[in-house]
């Protein structure tokens, strides 16, 4: 009885307490999203929509635990020619003005953070696009976020984001 009741109580606790944060998931990198967004998630794929008309996209693909120092040493090489071959011609895009150019930051365990921040008119009104290349030993992700507003305060907020992040490699 008693473990009837146990198992009762973990089962309604998300119930009781609510959630403030949910997290995306994308191979071994979790970022923990305020609540007021919706995602759709593939095994490779997300779409998520905020809270102010956010449209962020993410792209992933992960290694196998284990893959070989060549595979490794391959996915490396893929990351950083991302960032630097096509990254910089998306954020320059058709009347678009990149307010940051494509920058790298160095993060913890020998992860990488790459990241752009343009904005242009569209519909008449100021909009943005934003773009994070996150990489790891086994991940690399790759988020574009899309909305209207000033570039450099959705950058802000997005980033703040970011923070979160959290690796299981």
């Amino acid at each position: 009885m008693k473990k009837l009741v146990a198992a009762f109580a973990l089962a309604l606790f998300p119930l009781l307490v609510p959630a403030q944060e949910r997290a995306l998931r994308a191979g071994t990198l979790s970022v923990e999203f305020p609540q007021e967004w919706n995602f759709r998630a593939s095994a490779q794929r997300a779409e998520g929509h905020g809270p102010e008309g956010e449209l962020v996209l993410v792209n992933f693909r992960v290694l196998h635990p284990g893959a070989p120092a060549e595979v490794v040493a391959q996915h490396w090489t893929v990351l950083r020619n991302f960032a630097r071959d096509e990254m910089p011609g998306l954020a320059a895009g058709k009347d678009t003005q990149v307010i940051r150019a494509v920058t790298e930051s160095p993060l913890q365990d020998a992860r990488v953070e790459f990241s752009s921040v343009s904005k242009r008119l569209r519909e008449g009104r100021d909009a943005y696009f934003l773009q994070y290349l996150l990489g790891s030993r086994r991940t690399i992700a790759y988020f574009t976020v899309e909305g209207f507003g000033d570039a450099l305060q959705a950058a802000a907020r997005f980033e703040k984001i970011l923070a979160t992040q959290r690796w299981q490699e």
